[in-house]
């Protein structure tokens, strides 16, 4: 399996993978007219796949002009590429902020494994899949995304990972023929295209509302400092659930770690207001971020539930193994 291309391609042959390998160094212009092909072990070895592939790749290839192959001498790029080397009309594309190996763990509950389900139905269709992370577009952007859209796909995911579509891949993607369905995007101004996402406000909401009926009254939401627009929308629909009740005059939103990959090992604290101030439960914008303030109160001799109460959002497994009250991803339906 190529391990370590800048796309990667799910259900395709590997030898079709490894044709498509070529194919994309020669567009990026990293195998310019003229050049030679690595050779046959320099291949094997960088992509890890068997020479065999890597043979029936450049014999392909070689047919269909875009090497020429000669005796006794490395193949060489025989022309531009002026179109993909594989029919697409069985292939739907992502163009994803989430690694690819994220989405695709089966134990990984966020939203991001909407790609399970997303692969399961397109295997169920027989469809393949070609995958664009977003660092592929760090260069020559506009040009690529024109490849993508005159590729004719049958259809193209855009996953941002969380936060605000890119306006360039939006108004590029518009010009598509084939459907589009943006994934966890937020888009501005009068785009028409499909998208799915979760209501993030009014989850926040009935989560805020279930402690509001249970009886608590001080309630604090533990989130991140973070621009991202789920963060924003959880934190609204916090403070709606709580004005609904009557309460409107509470600073009670604790911005505690900025969100990035490893941001559990930097909460160290529980806010010193949260106990001192009487608050009875909280509202945390993840799982992760429940245990890990679960864990520092039980050091400070609080323990969840008898001294606090938390309602959380993911419903992710947990390596402590709390078991929460949360809000559930439907991953299963959004795929």
């Amino acid at each position: 399996m190529i391990n370590n291309a800048e796309i990667q391609y799910d259900n395709l042959p590997v030898f079709e993978q490894v044709k498509r390998y070529v194919y994309g160094e020669i567009e990026a212009g990293r195998l310019p007219h003229g050049s030679f092909i690595p050779s046959e072990r320099t291949l094997s070895k960088k992509l890890d796949v068997s020479r065999d592939s890597i043979k029936r790749a450049l014999k392909e290839l070689s047919e269909e002009g875009i090497i020429r192959k000669t005796p006794n001498s490395r193949p060489i790029v025989k022309a531009p590429v002026s179109k993909p080397v594989v029919s697409n009309q069985g292939t739907a594309a992502f163009i994803s902020g989430v690694p690819l190996s994220t989405g695709l763990r089966e134990d990984y509950s966020e939203l991001s494994s909407v790609f399970v389900y997303i692969m399961k139905t397109l295997e169920e269709n027989s469809l393949n899949s070609i995958y664009y992370r977003y660092d592929y577009f760090a260069e020559n952007c506009q040009s690529k995304l024109k490849d993508i859209v005159s590729a004719k796909y049958a259809g193209i995911f855009y996953f941002t990972g969380g936060g605000y579509a890119n306006p360039q891949f939006v108004e590029r993607l518009e010009e598509n023929e084939s459907p589009v369905v943006v994934i966890e995007g937020y888009m501005n101004g009068s785009s028409m295209m499909h998208a799915i996402d979760l209501d993030n406000a009014h989850s926040a909401y009935i989560a805020t509302k279930y402690l509001l009926e249970n009886g608590h009254r001080k309630i604090a939401h533990m989130t991140f400092d973070s621009d991202k627009k789920w963060v924003s929308d959880r934190i609204k629909g916090f403070k709606k659930a709580l004005a609904d009740f009557g309460f409107t005059d509470e600073d009670n939103v604790f911005k505690i770690v900025t969100y990035h990959s490893k941001f559990k090992e930097e909460i160290t604290r529980i806010p010193e207001e949260f106990f001192n101030d009487g608050y009875t439960a909280m509202f945390a914008v993840s799982d992760d971020v429940a245990d890990a303030l679960v864990k520092i109160a039980k050091d400070q001799g609080k323990n969840c539930p008898d001294d606090f109460s938390v309602v959380a959002f993911d419903n992710i497994p947990l390596e402590s193994g709390l078991e929460l009250t949360t809000v559930s991803h439907m991953t299963r339906e959004l795929g």
